[in-house]
């Protein structure tokens, strides 16, 4: 069972430039539910990564599980969602 700390991996879209503090990610491809992303609940590394990109790139980022959860990115359906260690979710 995962902690609410845990991150997971949320195959997602890039919806805006990324700000200082945040980005608009969208998950899923058929109905997309994008919400703000306060950069501190993405994994450190995966912060870096959004320094380079643009509004309509697709990443695979390390989200944490509380707010992947709150955002709606989690039990979609057409969500692409891993734990850390590449498990897949139900």
């Amino acid at each position: 069972m995962m902690e609410k700390d845990d991150y997971v991996r949320i195959h997602c879209r890039v919806e805006r430039p990324p700000r200082r503090d945040a980005v608009m990610l969208s998950v899923g491809d058929s109905v997309p539910r994008a919400a703000w992303v306060p950069r501190s609940c993405l994994h450190g590394a995966d912060d870096l990564t959004l320094n380079k990109a643009k509004a309509g790139d697709k990443l695979t980022l390390r989200i944490r599980e509380w707010k992947a959860e709150q955002c709606g990115f989690l039990g979609r359906p057409d969500d692409q969602t891993d734990d850390l260690f590449g498990e897949g979710r139900d």
